[in-house]
């Protein structure tokens, strides 16, 4: 854990930094999560592989996060997660769908997604890559985002570069999905959904939180 007692800031921000690959990897399995099921998300859950790839992450990067075991692996389960992904997030039965745009937990859902396509943008990227050509503020959409900031930040030539991608991540993270997540955990809760995407919105809520904490405190030394 790179939380112990006599490790410094500077070592901390190492720690980080170097498990850059590993952070992009979890942002993309959530990504993957909060998606519409897709044929090999399904086929992953029923064998018991999702479970043992997000483990495998979790037990590599420098801080603790929680998984629930066994919450997508019966034929049962896999076969209803589709219809339970159009209920709990699309469709209104028994209430309003949680939705999984941002922009909709805010007071301008316009002026965020301006705000994200710039983002986007800047780093020579657009909407129409995202899957089903989804809107910007998008969970998943912001998700494979992170996918790509992380990605680039463990492939950064200097120190300059890799302080200019964290702010980005820090920025998004403080501004952004920090506040939006809870919001979701709170509506997914109350939509009585199945175990697989509580414990998928947790972890992400648990993950950004970690991620801020760690992006907001470190400075290299």
């Amino acid at each position: 854990m790179c939380d112990r007692p006599g490790v410094g800031m500077t070592d901390i921000f190492t720690i980080h930094h170097q498990a850059a690959l590993l952070r992009s990897t979890l942002y993309h399995h959530l990504a993957e999560m909060l998606t519409y099921p897709s044929a090999n998300l399904l086929r992953s859950c029923q064998a018991g592989d999702q479970d043992r790839n997000i483990l495998e992450v979790l037990r590599q990067l420098p801080y603790e996060l929680p998984w629930t075991l066994d919450t997508c692996s019966t034929d049962k389960i896999v076969l209803k997660l589709a219809s339970e992904y159009m209920r709990v997030f699309e469709l209104p039965i028994d209430g309003q769908p949680c939705a999984l745009y941002g922009g909709v937990y805010t007071g301008n859902r316009r002026e965020v997604m301006e705000e994200l396509l710039r983002y986007y943008r800047f780093f020579g990227l657009s909407t129409n890559q995202a899957k089903d050509g989804d809107l910007p503020d998008s969970i998943p959409t912001l998700l494979e985002f992170f996918q790509f900031l992380t990605h680039k930040e463990a492939g950064a030539g200097d120190a300059d570069e890799v302080l200019s991608i964290r702010l980005v991540q820090k920025d998004l993270l403080e501004r952004h999905l920090t506040r939006w997540v809870p919001a979701i955990k709170s509506q997914i809760e109350q939509r009585k959904a199945p175990a697989f995407y509580r414990s998928t919105v947790n972890l992400l809520n648990e993950f950004t939180s970690a991620e801020l904490g760690r992006l907001a405190a470190q400075q290299p030394g």
